[in-house]
């Protein structure tokens, strides 16, 4: 396309007038060519419900490329329908060479009704790992809505990842009824770890490892209380915290998770950076 005609929306996802999408859906934009970076923001990329109701949500969009991605702070609503805008015109965004689309582009879709099956939540906003202390939020929270049925499984995934000496890191997941699964403690020696997506299942083929390095891959989550007893301070719920992924199985899976991360030593920093997931299955 050359530099002189304006660029558009070739793609858009959820595709619009669809129905039945997932609570924990990402919105997405495929532009025709590379857009300036600067101009694709919350305010030019937005997500409304009934009543021009405005969805929190983070946009991200690397230079040179064509997608722009919305992703919503909290799980959407079941059975609701939302619709996406793309901002146009002269304060809209637009191309490498200054040309914006020429209107605003927009498309509905609708989430799927209340029901049980397989669904993601995410809490994208970064977390923050200090050194010696709790983290930033503290807790991270997922909101889960809409599901019918009692938990049968849960899966928990932590996007980019990295610590120095993971070790001395701890995660503990609580659910809406209170309760607790120690997610990891004690793991991974002192192998720093760099930007990577850990995912915790109870149906994994190993443990998280205790004294060789954490990857990105799929791990059972694992306790091995070395040394001191692990802490966490409130609101954190107390100890015990010997528990598995299983211990949510039969009950409701609405409400908020909380997700609480802290650091137990001295000289160790990291972010979990594009935030958590989880993957709620219900019967």
């Amino acid at each position: 396309m050359s530099d002189n005609q304006p660029p558009t929306v070739n793609t858009k996802t959820p595709t619009a007038g669809t129905t039945g999408i997932a609570l924990g859906t990402t919105v997405t934009a495929v532009f025709s060519e590379a857009m300036t970076a600067a101009t694709i923001s919350g305010s030019t990329f937005t997500l409304q419900g009934p009543g021009a109701t405005a969805v929190p949500a983070t946009v991200v969009y690397n230079a040179g490329s064509f997608t722009a991605t919305l992703t919503p702070s909290s799980a959407l609503t079941s059975g609701t329908t939302y619709t996406a805008t793309m901002k146009g015109a002269a304060s809209g965004v637009k191309d490498l060479a200054g040309n914006p689309l020429q209107a605003d582009v927009t498309w509905s879709f609708t989430t799927a009704a209340g029901g049980s099956g397989t669904q993601t939540f995410s809490a994208p906003a970064a977390i923050t790992i200090r050194d010696n202390a709790t983290a930033t939020p503290y807790p991270a929270i997922v909101t889960v809505n809409g599901m019918s049925g009692n938990t049968s499984k849960v899966v928990v995934t932590l996007k980019g990842l990295t610590h120095t000496y993971p070790a001395d890191l701890d995660i503990l997941l609580v659910g809406p009824g209170g309760q607790k699964a120690m997610l990891m403690s004690d793991a991974g020696g002192g192998v720093d770890v760099s930007g990577i997506t850990l995912t915790f299942d109870a149906a994994a083929a190993v443990d998280v490892p205790q004294s060789t390095a954490i990857t990105t891959g799929t791990y059972r989550p694992k306790d091995y209380a070395i040394g001191p007893a692990d802490a966490f301070p409130a609101p954190a719920p107390p100890a015990p915290w010997l528990t598995a992924l299983a211990v949510f199985n039969g009950t409701s899976p609405n409400g908020d998770w909380k997700l609480f991360v802290r650091d137990d030593a001295g000289v160790d920093v990291g972010s979990i950076a594009s935030g958590v997931t989880l993957t709620i299955t219900t019967q």
